[in-house]
């Protein structure tokens, strides 16, 4: 599918021939980002969580972004890592009570672990 639009784009002149690789990169790239944002926000329809799976792609994406860290060897791997976390994330927001302790704990495990 990627390769047909950045053929499409080089027939129409949109972009030129030697940029073919880099558009069609960018492409699948954001193909990626869509499926994980898409998914996430699924999952938190699932849990009745809509909005803390929105403020979760909002603040992870950055992190992940230029945080480093745990790098999967291939784009499934990825999506998995990715989707396990969220769920994990979005069933301690259910079940772990939201008490000044246990927050003020999370943020500490959370700043040691970036």
């Amino acid at each position: 599918m990627i390769e047909k639009i950045t053929n499409y784009f080089v027939v129409n002149e949109l972009i030129k021939d030697e940029d073919k690789e880099i558009y069609a990169y960018g492409l699948h790239q954001g193909l990626l980002i869509l499926i994980n944002i898409i998914t996430t926000i699924l999952i938190g329809f699932i849990f009745k969580a809509v909005w803390e799976s929105i403020l979760f792609i909002i603040v992870y994406t950055p992190l992940r972004a230029y945080g480093g860290g745990y790098h999967a060897k291939t784009e499934v791997k990825c999506y998995l890592f990715s989707i396990i976390l969220i769920l994990v994330v979005l069933l301690g927001i259910k079940t772990i009570p939201e008490t000044d302790v246990i927050i003020l704990a999370l943020t500490e495990v959370g700043a040691i672990i970036i």
